[in-house]
């Protein structure tokens, strides 16, 4: 597939619409010929990405007023297409996209190709144009900025387009004045001639181009942030609009009630973090969350911890060394980490709005499901802990496993087709030693019988332990004595006479019920943390909590076994009794005779 096509099929993605796509073409420098009597087709956009004609489009949709993409547009002045001139609208158009990243908004710059910048964002589905607009511009106030050109440029438009304002210049053409290539720019922009450098790789780059839930940009779009109070004469916003509309700033009541429960980092040596940074910094940012809103986790953590930035850089360095597997735009280490210094320089300036909170890493099901998250085994887990970590479930845990070691491929078969949660093994392990730390280490055991099974591996003593020993150390270091421990702890497992097909399957009802429980109190706790804050939509939570809430019923519902296992039995009701003839009806007779 050549660049062409590709770059073609991500403009459809991100910014043009199948249908009723108006657009204009461009005659010479000052004059745009506007399409009426048709619509845009693909061989139409091919032409203009070879460079052979130039055209604009309209991002509103005629008759459902809805667009896929937003712009804010950067000029120089008519005069001012030098360098240094260029540089400084540069400065402005990136201030602005900080201030998206801030608020977990995606943004990307493009260069027009003369003398000015475009920032566009992306909606993950279409949006109306008034929403646009108005988000558009609480953006602009948000940085301190005036916006003078904004795309769609108003709310609606005609079916012909009239009256709708100008068009906005597609990416990826040649300008018809400079005769340099318009298209998006990479991390940190790099110069050549006085103008920005357009990578060659636009396919690529926009394939990596993150789409804004709609949620978030309309709750952009209704904060009550009016012209007048935001900006000031010069053109300056007169204080933080979004902080004083809000709330957020000038009433400590509202602080209170929204700022996230302060985690307490105090007990941690600076050398030492949490798990789940530990994660982010060896393996990288998960690739199922946005690089922004991951560096935006990072800062939080550090900004709860009260570090300044040249505390924070060798983190956030670690994990932009360890993500070059993650689908950003930013694709090399030095954008990946000035992408962090614009975001905690965000969060510094309202660090009561990103305080810690957990809900943010197990966000990423990626990085939960590989061990990133250690759950309510760790020490700054700010939801409810287990009730009932004794000895009676250390006894349910405990049978539970050794059934499995005797009978792993009944037991485990069993326990997947129930997807017995990890959650469930609330029983802690205090090995001996000079200085013990409880863990869960019924979890991480039943963690490694399903990485054995999922490779079709045997469940051994030895390989259970091995994959434990792999396990811990990708998080932490465990000691040599507790691992003989562990070892002494599977051979007595082993040397348990186990119990009954019932009792298992009641124990392994009694640990799953266990976990669901605790998730859905994590989900709720986490739910009615997040609608205290207006920092994040209502209808995205309330989404995330009714998605959240359908899979656990999916879980709790597991052991309902599906149509196939009834197969075999309804067939033979159906055929595995011998044919029988049933005498026809009286009618048919006489009917027989006539004929």
């Amino acid at each position: 597939m050549s660049e062409t096509t590709i770059v073609l099929q991500q403009l459809y993605r991100l910014i043009l619409h199948e249908h009723q796509q108006l657009y204009s073409v461009w005659q010479s420098a000052d004059i745009l010929q506007s399409q009426y009597d048709q619509a845009l087709s693909p061989a139409v956009v091919e032409v203009h990405l070879q460079g052979n004609s130039i055209i604009s489009v309209r991002l509103l949709q005629p008759g459902t007023n809805l667009a896929k993409a937003g712009c804010i547009d950067f000029d120089a002045p008519k005069d001012g297409n030098d360098e240094q001139t260029l540089r400084k609208v540069l400065s402005l158009s990136e201030r602005v996209q900080q201030v998206a990243t801030s608020q977990g908004l995606s943004a990307y710059l493009e260069f027009s190709g003369r003398r000015g910048f475009h920032l566009w964002l992306f909606a993950d589905m279409p949006l109306p144009g008034v929403t646009w607009v108005k988000a558009l511009q609480n953006l602009c106030y948000l940085a301190d900025y005036k916006p003078k050109e904004i795309y769609p440029a108003t709310a609606t438009t005609a079916i012909d387009g009239k009256a709708s304002g100008r068009p906005i210049k597609l990416p990826c053409g040649k300008h018809q004045i400079s005769g340099k290539w318009s298209g998006f720019l990479s991390e940190p922009v790099n110069w050549s001639e006085g103008f920005p450098v357009v990578p060659d790789d636009q396919a690529g780059l926009m394939a990596s181009f993150q789409q804004t839930p709609v949620a978030q940009l309309a709750q952009l779009a209704a904060l009550e942030i009016s012209l007048s109070s935001a900006i000031g004469k010069n053109g300056h916003q007169k204080g933080n609009a979004f902080q004083e509309r809000s709330g957020f700033a000038g009433s400590s009541t509202v602080q209170q009630t929204t700022a996230t429960k302060s985690t307490n980092f105090s007990i941690l040596a600076p050398d030492e973090h949490p798990a789940c940074i530990q994660y982010l910094m060896n393996q990288g940012a998960p690739t199922d969350q946005d690089y922004n809103s991951v560096n935006l986790t990072l800062a939080r953590y550090v900004i709860t911890r009260g570090w300044e930035r040249n505390q924070a850089e060798p983190l956030a360095e670690a994990m932009a060394r360890a993500s070059d597997h993650h689908p950003t735009s930013k694709a090399t280490v030095e954008s990946r980490l000035r992408n962090f210094h614009s975001t905690y320089a965000s969060v510094k300036r309202n660090p009561h709005d990103y305080q810690w909170s957990c809900s943010y890493i197990r966000n990423s099901r990626e990085l939960v499901r590989c061990g990133g998250c250690t759950g309510y085994a760790c020490p700054f887990w700010q939801w409810e802990k287990p009730e009932g970590d004794n000895e009676v479930a250390r006894r349910v845990e405990r049978d539970l496993l050794a059934y499995i070691l005797h009978h792993p491929e009944a037991g485990m078969q069993e326990a997947l087709c129930v997807d017995l949660p990890i959650e469930g093994f609330i029983a802690t392990f205090i090995p001996k030693g000079d200085d013990p730390k409880p863990f869960y280490l019924h979890q991480r055991l039943w963690e490694c019988f399903v990485n054995l099974e999922i490779e079709g591996r045997e469940l051994t003593p030895s390989l259970v332990l091995s994959r434990l020993e792999k396990l811990v150390m990708e998080r932490d270091s465990l000691p040599t004595p507790i691992l003989n421990q562990v070892a002494a702890y599977l051979d007595e497992l082993l040397n348990l006479a186990p119990c009954g097909w019932e009792t298992f399957t009641e124990l392994l009802m009694r640990v799953r019920d266990t976990g669901l429980r605790l998730l859905a109190k994590e989900q709720a706790a986490t739910a009615s943390e997040l609608l205290d804050s207006p920092l994040h939509p209502v209808t995205e939570t309330l989404e995330t909590l009714i998605h959240h809430s359908q899979h656990l019923q999916q879980r709790n519902a597991s052991e309902v076994m599906p149509m196939v296992a009834y197969t075999q039995d309804l067939i033979r009701e159906l055929f595995g009794q011998p044919q029988t003839r049933s005498p026809p009806c009286s009618w048919l007779i006489v009917l027989s005779m006539v004929v």
